[in-house]
C-alpha cells in the first residue's frame, strides 16, 4: 500500500510549539491571554493582524527546529514501511516561510528516525497540490490534519485519515484518528482490493499468484478471479480448452486452500483481441461491477504484456 503522510501536526508537534510561543510573547506585550479560545492559535490572541502575521514570518523558522515528533509517530511510520508499505511524506512546506524547506525537512526526519521512502514538499496554501500529488503516484491513503486536503483527496476518490486536531473536532465526514496506534491497526486492518486475472493451467507461476493471495486474506480483498485465454499449437490446445483447463485449475487450487468461490470466479474471452475477441463476457462484467462499487481496486494481470478480456 503507498500511504502519503503530512508531517507537521501529523508527525511534528507544531501547534504545540507555536501555542507555546504565542503564549510567552504574548506576556511581553499586553498579557491578557488567550481571548478566542476556539480560534485557531494564530487567532486566540488580541493582537494586532499585521503584527502577528509579521511575527509568525520572522519566526516560524526559529520554531520549525523545535519541533518534536508525536507520541509514537516514528514507531508505527517505521512499522508500516517494515511491513512493506511505501511511505510518501507530503508536506506543505514549499510555501515562502522556509529558506530551505527540502534539506530542513530531510535532516529533520533522519534526526528523529523516521523512515520513508519520497519526500514531496507542497504549497500549504493550495490545498489541491496534495490531492494531485497523491493521484500522480497512486496513493492509497493519505494521513493530514487538514479537512481541505481530505477533501480534495476524496474529490479524487483518495482514501484520507484526518488527524485529530483541536481546529478540525467538529468534522465527522472522515476517519478521524488521534493517536499513531490507531492509525497503525486501521491500515493494517485495512485490505486492499484484488481482482486476478489469470490463465492459470498455462504455466505453474499463476498456482504460486493464486495461493499467495488466498493465504494472505487478512492484506487482500480477493473481490474476483478471472480467466484469461490462452492456447498452444505445440500442445495442440484452443483458446476455449485452455480456458476450461484454467477454469477448473483455480476450483482445484481454491478447495485445496479452501477458499470459498460463491460468486467469485469468472470466464474470460475465448479469443484474443487481433481475433476480435468478445468483450461481452462474465469476466468483463464482474470487473466493471466490481469498479463500480470499491473507490479502488487492483488488476493483477499475471503476464501485463498481453490483454486478454
Amino acid at each position: 500500500m503507498k500511504i502519503g503522510i503530512d508531517i507537521d501536526n501529523v508527525i511534528s508537534n507544531f501547534n504545540e510549539v507555536l501555542l507555546n510561543d504565542y503564549l510567552e510573547h504574548d506576556k511581553t506585550l499586553n498579557n491578557s491571554g488567550i481571548i478566542h479560545k476556539d480560534e485557531y492559535i494564530r487567532k486566540m490572541f488580541d493582537w494586532d493582524i499585521n503584527y502577528e502575521q509579521e511575527y509568525y514570518k520572522n519566526n516560524i523558522e526559529r520554531l520549525a527546529s523545535l519541533f518534536k515528533p508525536i507520541k509514537d509517530s516514528s514507531k508505527y511510520i517505521n512499522k508500516l514501511k517494515e511491513d512493506g508499505n511505501e511511505i510518501y511524506i507530503i508536506t506543505g512546506r514549499d510555501n515562502g516561510e522556509y529558506s530551505d524547506p527540502y534539506n530542513m525537512t530531510i535532516n529533520w526526519l533522519k534526526y528523529n528516525n523516521i523512515a520513508y521512502d519520497k519526500l514531496i514538499l507542497t504549497n500549504a496554501y493550495k490545498h489541491h497540490e496534495k490531492a494531485d500529488i497523491c493521484k500522480k503516484y497512486g496513493i492509497d491513503i493519505m494521513i493530514d490534519d487538514s479537512i481541505r486536503v481530505c477533501m480534495k483527496c476524496k474529490d479524487n476518490n483518495i482514501d484520507s485519515i484526518l488527524f485529530e486536531t483541536p481546529y478540525n473536532k467538529n468534522e465527522n465526514r472522515f476517519n478521524r484518528l488521534g493517536s499513531w496506534e490507531e492509525i497503525y491497526k486501521y491500515i493494517t486492518n485495512k485490505k486492499i482490493n484484488i481482482i486476478l486475472d489469470t490463465d492459470t493451467y498455462n504455466e505453474c507461476d499463476d498456482q504460486f499468484a493464486l495461493s499467495y493471495l488466498i493465504k494472505n486474506q487478512d492484506k487482500f480483498n480477493i473481490e474476483a478471479i478471472t480467466v484469461a485465454p490462452y492456447s498452444h499449437k505445440t500442445r495442440n490446445v484452443s483458446v476455449p480448452e485452455g480456458q476450461e483447463l484454467s477454469y477448473n485449475e483455480i476450483f482445484k487450487i481454491c478447495k485445496w486452500l479452501n477458499f470459498d468461490t460463491t460468486d467469485k470466479v469468472f470466464k474470460g474471452s475465448i479469443d484474443y483481441i487481433c481475433n476480435g475477441y468478445d468483450e461481452d463476457n462474465d469476466a468483463v462484467n464482474k470487473i466493471i461491477e466490481v469498479a463500480l462499487k470499491n473507490d479502488k481496486t487492483y488488476i493483477l494481470g499475471i503476464r501485463s504484456n498481453m490483454v486478454r478480456w
